[in-house]
């Protein structure tokens, strides 16, 4: 089973096809990012403030940037999905909560590429970025640093786009992009709920913001802070207490099907109370993480495959990562892991 393509597919599917559109040039070689588009990039200042910047480039630069940041973000989730095999594979003890921390960041990553993709990007802006964007601007808008959504609008032109970096009411980029993806899941999924459509699709999504409504848009970060560094919570090992594990139920040697991957996702979020603090709920968090990681995993490869093949993008940027993938997987039983989307 791939991943289920119903209405909400179709919505994230055409966002990212509108903000990375067709004759992007991306070379893996030398990919175009956030930071060197604003020091060198073809772009005009059209007003600047405090609060928002709005910005008019070309489409296809836009474009380029967001699906190279793409790119590059699935690679070091790519590299998290591999650590995190090799620690099962390995036959030593691992800590536990460092496999939560691991697998955060495969998560992480996974989303803020998602989020490039659909245009709706957390950014930091640093010091010396708001100093050129502010001499840059008309008038005398002043720019400063800190976090940012950028937010693709739509095209102005057949060539142009304005493009916005709105400041967050958030202050930690990660906490940032974990509401920017459950704000826009939850009304796409409040609508598949009323209008009852496409149950396969559903299941894959509605786990993911009934956790985010059980223990906040942010506990993804929340959990990772509180596991990494609140003393003594979840390192208890030396002491014979062991608070939570990532890795519980997966299998190094074998893949599971995206039904049953989903259907762990499920019992998961289930489990998860909004009438009790996150740090006495870090078993049922860790396994809704783990669960909910490989799910994204899926959404965000297919997502930014459909991307390249609809627009005939660079296909290094996939061939890279598979044959990274294929060299680490060679000791194991077939390549597809933790899920084969092939099986049934």
């Amino acid at each position: 089973m791939s991943v289920p393509q119903g209405n909400l597919w179709q919505i994230l599917r055409s966002q990212a096809l509108d903000s990375v559109p067709a004759g992007c040039r991306c070379p893996p070689g030398s990919p175009p990012t956030l930071e060197s588009w604003l020091r060198s990039g073809a772009y005009s200042v059209q007003s600047a403030s405090k609060k928002i910047v709005t910005i008019e480039a070309p489409i296809e630069d836009v474009g380029a940037l967001l699906f190279a940041e793409a790119g590059l973000l699935l690679d070091h989730a790519q590299e998290h999905a591999i650590q995190a095999r090799h620690h099962l594979a390995g036959g030593r003890w691992a800590s536990p909560a460092w496999s939560v921390v691991t697998v955060y960041y495969w998560s992480y990553y996974l989303v803020m590429a998602i989020t490039r993709m659909i245009g709706e990007a957390p950014w930091f802006l640093s010091r010396a970025e708001a100093l050129l964007l502010s001499g840059l601007s008309p008038g005398d808008g002043k720019v400063g640093p800190g976090l940012r959504v950028l937010t693709c609008r739509p095209a102005i032109s057949a060539t142009m786009r304005v493009v916005e970096l709105r400041q967050s009411s958030q202050t930690r980029v990660h906490d940032a992009v974990w509401r920017t993806w459950f704000g826009f899941l939850r009304p796409h999924v409040t609508a598949l709920v009323e209008q009852k459509l496409n149950t396969a699709e559903l299941r894959l999504y509605l786990p993911q913001v009934k956790a985010a409504n059980a223990i906040g848009d942010s506990w993804p970060s929340d959990l990772r802070n509180l596991v990494n560094y609140v003393p003594g919570l979840a390192y208890g090992a030396a002491r014979g207490r062991v608070s939570t594990s990532a890795y519980s139920g997966l299998s190094a040697a074998r893949s599971e099907t995206t039904d049953a991957i989903i259907g762990r996702l499920e019992s998961a979020a289930a489990a998860l109370s909004g009438s009790e603090p996150l740090r006495s709920q870090l078993v049922s968090a860790a396994r809704t993480l783990t669960s909910m990681t490989i799910v994204l995993d899926l959404i965000a490869n297919a997502l930014f495959d459909e991307v390249a093949s609809r627009h005939g993008l660079d296909r290094r940027w996939v061939g890279a990562r598979s044959a990274l993938r294929s060299s680490q997987w060679a000791e194991f039983d077939g390549l597809q892991w933790p899920v084969d989307v092939d099986a049934a």
